[in-house]
Formats: structure tokens, C-alpha cells, sequence
């Protein structure tokens, strides 16, 4: 006996009586039962976050209504109306990787709880992940390669105002194992320390920079910005890097600007990143070698000490600073 027309999760009662061509029988005792409730209505997926690979959806309110249960699919990008699925669980949340940048992608979802079995699926919901930005790089420092340092001092000698007025050479890591084969162009940013009002210095493909007429006496500010120059001609952005705070002095521009050994006394300023302090004494030479100068405790131990070398030879770890023995920047 099938008995239609009935309303969800309402209950009845229901008995039964027997007639043949003798007569009627008395009634059964009622049975009493309830209609099951509707199917669930699928729920609204959102997405929290896109990325050049990943889409984190999110659906519901975050409630477990009746031990749900969710499948969210995602149609497939060869087969238009064909759908594969990427999570099928009890959270309101779900992060779908393995995707690919600047490319839209369409999800479904439905509903299954204990009592009312499992609904119908949603409309598509489409999102789009981003470009992939490169990668970050380390803080800037210093360059104190021999050659750059001399066409510095050069260029500032040449300067009218080169007693007041210095230049400094600033290098920086270059953006690796980035998703990508586009070229990637880098911004110099600069600022006083005492203001970081940072504006622009250069900007190109480079991994150094000769910054000009800059005051003695006086502490800057420097940051670096690797950009994704797309083939479309659209700049995607990465982040800056940490901040190298740097003090000019006198002395440091004369160590620099003379031409002198690469062992030799070191009584510049030192440099700080995030909190760290760096000495500019640190540095690969064209040895291989990895120089460590700081203050000594007094001249003769200043004078007995000199330089601490550390033979790194060919694979001398640098950081990514500095040039090898065949004149290349390590790294």
C-alpha cells in the first residue's frame, strides 16, 4: 500500500479494518508513524581565499545540523558539465590545491543527513586563483666588492659636492624557484632612518644599485621589491624585504673608497636588519674566503688580530652575498 500525498515530518496515525462478503471486521489498533523531513537544501559556497594554486570554500554556518554530511565537487576542466569530487566530510570548510594560476574553476554542493538522506546539489559556483608573485629575498646589504666599490668612489669623488655627499653601492638576492619563467624586476626603496619615508631608487632587472649623494653622519633605510613582469605586460608584486638600516660615517667611506686589502681594519658602521646586528667586514672575497672583522677590544689586539678568514673556497656559503673566485655573485 502506497499512500501519497503526505506532509514532511508530520505524524499519523493509521488503522486497519478487513470486509469480504461475510461482513466488516472491527478495526486494528492505530499505528502511529512520521513522515521524513525534505531533503536538505544545498548551501551558498564561498571562497575565503584564492591563491595562484589553491581555493580555500567555505559553506554553512559553521553548525553540524543533524550529523551533516558534505560533498563538494568540482567539474572538470576537459569535461563541461562532468564533476570530480575534492571533499566529502562533516566541516564547513574545505582548501582544494594542484591548481593552476589565473584560471577559473566551478564547485557543487550538497547535503546529507541521517534522517532525510542526501539532497540535491547546488548551482556551479565559479572562483579564480591569482597570479603567483615571486618569491621573497632576503634583507639588502652593503655591496663591498672591490670593482663596485671603486666605481663608487669614483663617481662620488668626481661630484662637487664629494666632501659632504658620498655614494653607496647596495646589492640584494635575487628571486628564486619561483612558479614562473617570466622576467622579475626589482625596486630599491630607500629612506632616512629617522623618518622611513621610503621613496624609490631604481627599479630593473639588476641586482645592484649605486645610490648617489648621500649625507655622512647620516643612518638610511633600505628595502628591496621583486615584481613579475607578465607577458601580458601586467607587474605582479611580492612582498619587500626586511629593512637594512645602514649609518654613512667618514671612516667607512674611506676603507671602502681606498682600495685596500680585503683583510684589512674595518672601523665603519654596522648595519642592522630586523634587530640583527651585521658587520660590514662580512664578506666572501675573491678567494673564497669568508672575512669576519668586528671591534676589538684594543689596538694591539686590533693589530695582533687583523681578520678572522674562513676558507670556503669554491662553496663558500654567503648567503647569497657577495662574489665568488670566478667574479660572479655566489649563491
Amino acid at each position: 500500500l502506497l499512500i501519497g500525498e503526505l506532509h514532511p515530518e508530520t505524524t499519523y496515525r493509521l488503522r486497519i479494518q478487513a470486509i469480504n462478503a461475510i461482513g466488516t471486521g472491527p478495526y486494528s489498533n492505530f499505528l502511529k508513524f512520521t513522515t521524513a523531513p525534505l531533503p536538505p537544501k544545498p548551501p551558498k559556497l564561498e571562497c575565503t581565499q584564492a591563491g595562484f594554486a589553491h581555493l580555500k570554500l567555505r559553506w554553512g554556518e559553521g553548525k553540524h545540523l543533524d550529523l551533516a554530511r558534505y560533498y563538494v565537487e568540482m567539474e572538470r576542466s576537459r569535461t563541461v558539465g562532468e564533476f570530480q569530487s575534492v571533499y566529502s566530510g562533516t566541516r564547513t570548510t574545505c582548501k582544494v590545491m594542484k591548481l593552476h594560476e589565473l584560471t577559473s574553476y566551478t564547485f557543487r554542493i550538497c547535503v546529507e543527513t541521517r534522517h532525510a538522506g542526501k539532497g540535491d546539489y547546488s548551482e556551479g559556483y565559479t572562483f579564480t586563483t591569482t597570479a603567483a608573485s615571486p618569491n621573497s629575498i632576503k634583507a639588502p646589504r652593503v655591496c663591498v666588492d672591490p670593482a663596485a666599490v671603486a666605481a663608487a668612489a669614483a663617481a662620488s669623488a668626481s661630484a662637487a659636492s664629494s666632501a659632504n655627499h658620498a655614494s653607496l653601492t647596495i646589492e640584494w638576492q635575487t628571486s628564486r624557484n619561483n612558479p614562473f619563467s617570466d622576467p622579475i624586476e626589482y625596486i630599491l626603496q630607500m629612506a632616512k632612518a629617522k623618518d622611513q619615508d621610503f621613496h624609490q631608487a631604481y627599479r630593473g632587472p639588476e641586482s645592484r644599485f649605486t645610490v648617489h649623494n648621500l649625507q655622512y653622519g647620516m643612518a638610511y633605510a633600505f628595502k628591496v621589491c621583486p615584481v613579475r613582469v607578465r607577458q601580458n605586460g601586467d607587474h605582479v608584486s611580492g612582498q619587500f624585504s626586511p629593512v637594512l638600516h645602514h649609518h654613512l660615517t667618514h671612516s667607512q667611506h674611506a676603507v671602502r673608497g681606498g682600495g685596500g686589502p680585503a683583510g684589512s681594519n674595518h672601523r665603519g658602521a654596522m648595519d642592522e636588519v630586523d634587530g640583527r646586528t651585521l658587520f660590514q667586514g662580512n664578506v666572501v672575497n675573491s678567494r673564497g674566503e669568508l672575512i669576519l672583522t668586528g671591534k676589538s677590544s684594543s689596538a694591539a689586539a686590533a693589530a695582533a688580530s687583523g681578520a678572522l678568514l674562513m676558507a670556503g673556497g669554491q662553496g663558500a656559503n654567503n648567503n647569497g652575498y657577495g662574489y665568488g673566485p670566478d667574479g660572479h655573485q655566489a649563491g
